[in-house]
């Protein structure tokens, strides 16, 4: 009998082991997983999420109603030369936290690339898109309002599959790429 209860200790012992060491593989796992799919400045969907969700519509999906936007913080590069990476970094990260609030009810956005923001919305007309520029423009007058950081200032331009009319999600950020740059 004192054998199986030391059999039964040790046991429990190891199966113990075995779940410390799963916890941690998967907060690990969980972390890697978090690094690939988000911006490690802005903690919003990178460029692998944005790849990602090309592919999605790339498979074939409706793209009638889709406007795409790209933004450009315009003023960073001054900022990075004059002020310094460190509070171009800051800038990166207020625009983000702008965009990520003001996309919550019209759709997907993410950081496409240093300077460089891509907002994807579903059944998506002029209106809608006008609609999230005013509100991040007022967003924005707001974040200048406050005078203890640099002032943002950005770009935009808008593609809608409405009056494009093209065939591939490629296509349309292609188009909105080249019309902000």
């Amino acid at each position: 009998s004192i054998l199986v209860w030391v059999l039964l200790l040790i046991s429990f012992i190891f199966v113990l082991h075995d779940v410390v060491k799963m916890e941690k593989a998967v907060k690990k796992n969980h972390e890697l997983n978090r690094l690939a799919h988000l911006d490690e400045l802005t903690d919003m969907p990178n460029r692998y999420s944005c790849d990602k969700l090309l592919r999605e519509y790339e498979k074939g999906s409706e793209l009638t109603g889709l406007g795409v936007s790209m933004m450009e913080i315009a003023n960073l590069q001054e900022i990075n030369d004059t002020k310094g990476r460190e509070t171009g970094d800051v800038l990166v990260h207020d625009f983000a936290e702008i965009l990520v609030k003001c996309s919550k009810k019209y759709g997907f956005v993410c950081r496409n690339s240093g300077n460089e923001f891509l907002a994807v919305f579903c059944d998506c007309d002029n209106e809608k898109m006008d609609s999230f520029f005013a509100l991040i423009d007022e967003e924005i007058k707001s974040y200048n309002a406050n005078a203890s950081h640099e002032k943002l200032v950005y770009n935009h331009e808008k593609y809608m599959n409405c009056d494009e009319h093209v065939e591939t999600f490629s296509e349309l950020a292609r188009g909105v790429h080249k019309k902000l740059h």
